[in-house]
């Protein structure tokens, strides 16, 4: 371009026109807007123009972006409220005095408290020693950085507004906002885990307890069994003997009559084991018809009879003046009769055991009561599970395989009935058969 007028002015303009112009490397549309005189003060306005319009379309961009800036912030922010509000776990944010600042509604709900805890210093939600140490924890980790809590998560008690402590999981984090330190709180209510676990653990224990007991139950049994396939053996081989001399011995009838009684023994462990696993496998019926419970005590008591005087004891039959007839299962009633009377004889020496029935509002009562050693407090939880004993050194001194009362107890169930038992150590112990009168069959019987 050539400079027509030497004025510096001119010339300045001249200069900066050429400069623009290699600025926008040739880019310029260089329409006349307007009639200018002087073709470098024309080129000039030209180049001001385009400026202007890049600016205009730089800031329409900018304001799109801006815009689209807002419009995620405010998807984010939406999202972030929306976790705040439903997250299940509290959230607590503290400033470097304790203050709390933010809490969402799970902190609130778990705190049992609402926003009035904003304010509040989070130690006043700390069960003592904690609440007082937290101010000297919280300056110490400002000035030395110590941690115990912050960054390490660990399960801590926390003390609601009405008093309570329940266990929590605390992790807390720090954060910086405008230079101002901050720590966050997440609070995870495991109540139900402690509950889980301490259920995990009575589980376990109670696993434990059955394998033990089945283990015992094991090598008592083998105990039981041997010894009166001992006494079978033993007297079966007497008879031999006596019978290859051909010399008929004075005492072979009572040998016969111990290898019988052995064999009703054997006979019954082994009808228990069987009874207990039928019941376990849910293979028992019931077979009801009417019964008079006067007779089936009676039958029941000549039956028991001479079993309770093998120890010196007496055996009394107490019997209301009118029974009604129920509809059960005689048989097995029978059995849980003879289990508690048969436990009552072998725990008492030289005393009573006694057979009452009863009539009780709705019930039918059938009570074994007896005068023996009785049964501890501690053993009164565990006296109806299988294969255990009222106390660990029973199956030593009076025999037995812990089944009798666990199975007596099934089946009392199974027949719609229910077991109590009161019992006092060295005075006694009775065992209460209820029958309810819904299962009688109408009438009355002596």
């Amino acid at each position: 371009m050539k400079i027509g007028d030497p004025d510096p002015l001119r010339q300045a303009l001249h200069e900066i026109s050429n400069q623009l112009c290699l600025a926008v490397d040739g880019r310029v549309d260089f329409t006349v807007r307007a009639q200018v005189a002087d073709p470098d003060i024309e080129q000039l306005v030209l180049l001001i123009n385009f400026l202007l319009d890049s600016v205009a379309r730089l800031l329409d961009r900018e304001q799109a972006n801006v815009r689209d800036l807002d419009q995620r912030v405010a998807e984010r922010s939406a999202l972030l409220k929306a976790t705040w509000d439903t997250l299940l776990d509290g959230l607590i944010v503290i400033d470097a005095h304790g203050t709390i600042l933010e809490a969402n509604p799970a902190a609130r709900q778990l705190l049992a408290t609402d926003d009035s805890l904003l304010g509040c210093n989070i130690k006043v939600f700390m069960p003592e020693p904690y609440a007082h140490e937290h101010d000297n924890y919280l300056l110490r980790y400002l000035q030395s950085g110590e941690r115990r809590v912050i960054g390490v998560g660990r399960e801590v008690e926390v003390r609601r507004r009405d008093g309570t402590r329940i266990p929590v999981h605390l992790a807390v984090a720090e954060i910086c906002v405008h230079e101002q330190r901050r720590f966050v709180g997440l609070l995870r209510d495991i109540r139900e885990q402690r509950a889980q676990e301490r259920t995990l653990e009575e589980r376990r224990q109670a696993a434990e307890a059955a394998s033990l007991a089945k283990s015992r139950f094991l090598a008592g049994m083998s105990h039981e069994l041997r010894t009166p396939l001992n006494a079978i053996i033993g007297y079966s081989e007497l008879i031999l003997e006596e019978l290859d001399d051909g010399v008929a011995a004075e005492n072979s009838r009572s040998d016969l009559q111990a290898i019988r009684d052995a064999g009703r023994h054997l006979l019954g462990l082994i009808n228990d084991v069987l009874d207990m696993s039928r019941i376990e496998a849910g293979q028992t019926r019931v077979h009801r018809e009417p019964v008079h419970p006067a007779e089936l005590a009676r039958a029941v008591g000549n039956v028991a009879r001479p079993l309770v005087e093998g120890n010196g004891n007496r055996f009394a039959l107490e019997l209301d003046a009118q029974l009604p007839i129920l509809d059960t299962d005689s048989g097995k009633l029978r059995q849980c009769l003879l289990n508690l009377i048969g436990n009552a004889a072998k725990f008492t020496r030289d005393g009573v055991v006694t057979l009452r029935v009863q009539r009780v509002y709705d019930d039918v009562r059938w009570t074994v009561s007896d005068t023996g050693i009785g049964i501890s407090p501690e053993a009164m939880n565990r006296i109806f599970d299988a294969f255990v004993q009222a106390e660990d050194d029973i199956d030593r001194r009076f025999g037995g395989t812990g089944l009798g009362l666990a199975l007596t107890r099934q089946l009392i169930e199974l027949l719609g009935g229910r077991i109590e038992v009161e019992s006092h150590l060295g005075i006694g112990s009775s065992f209460h058969l209820f029958l309810p009168l819904s299962s009688t069959a109408g009438g009355e019987g002596r």
